[in-house]
């Protein structure tokens, strides 16, 4: 009684965290139209996948996790992260640039919908009800 995950039969996050989750995700938006204001997109855009990389870095030497070895590994590594993260990145915080932060966040949240219906019309993916229902409630809010 009253230990770790009391009241959570579940293990489903508590109200409370996914509210802190969401204010900072939506904060993101405005802290991207502020550091526009100094750097340019692809910069900041760099800059954030290397902060997000080493917290992410430093989290796995605090749970004393074992990190990729070799040179090889390291460098795909590094491409990944320049092409996926950086360029990711840049295209949203230029498309934020660009639009009203409310706006800029829609079209993001979007993201799932921009993926799984042109997925299903040019590869003819399936969706399953539990996909179409996963998408509806999330589209839903």
């Amino acid at each position: 009684m009253g230990g770790p995950g009391a009241g959570q039969s579940n293990g489903a996050p508590r109200p409370g965290t996914m509210l802190w989750i969401t204010a900072a995700w939506g904060l993101c938006f405005l802290a991207i139209r502020l550091g526009l204001q100094d750097a340019p997109v692809l910069w900041f855009a760099a800059l954030r996948a290397l902060i997000a990389a080493a917290a992410l870095l430093l989290v796995c030497l605090v749970q004393g996790k074992k990190l990729p070895r070799g040179r090889r590994t390291w460098a795909l590594i590094t491409l990944m992260g320049v092409t996926n993260v950086t360029v990711a990145f840049a295209a949203m915080f230029a498309g934020t640039a660009g639009m009203a932060i409310g706006a800029a966040a829609v079209l993001a949240n979007a993201q799932p919908l921009l993926i799984i219906l042109p997925a299903w019309w040019l590869y003819g993916e399936s969706l399953s009800a539990r996909t179409i229902l996963g998408i509806s409630l999330g589209f839903a809010g």
